[in-house]
């Protein structure tokens, strides 16, 4: 008995943390790719100037491209991150209405795997 409740509340504590884990993804499409960026760049470009925060208001835990590059087209890509908290995304969230009239879109959520993440786009 002692047992199954001690595995019921790891289970409990594993489904809180991938909901957390969650909250602190963003995903960002739309910007055309430069070839040879640096991801970590482009989404802290986005922050500090179009949405004018501060670099100390956000932790980059990581970041990277989905998809493959291609250096003959200019076409969008999407870049993945995830932030150290989720105050963080909702931070980015409350001023991503200063990305009117571009053609960048934020979106918080982790996705599942890169097919579904591009058949999302």
């Amino acid at each position: 008995m002692l047992l199954t409740k001690r595995v019921q509340l790891l289970e409990y504590k594993t489904i809180t943390l991938e909901a957390r884990k969650k909250e602190c993804d963003l995903y960002k499409g739309g910007d055309a790719e430069a070839l040879g960026e640096d991801c970590w760049q482009v989404v802290n470009y986005v922050l500090t100037t179009d949405l004018q925060l501060k670099e100390e208001d956000f932790t980059v835990v990581n970041t990277f491209r989905v998809g493959k590059t291609f250096s003959d087209r200019n076409r969008s890509r999407l870049i993945f991150d995830t932030f150290a908290n989720p105050g963080h995304v909702k931070d980015i969230m409350k001023n991503s209405d200063k990305l009117k009239g571009r053609m960048v879109s934020l979106n918080i959520g982790k996705v599942g795997n890169k097919r579904q993440c591009l058949s999302s786009y």
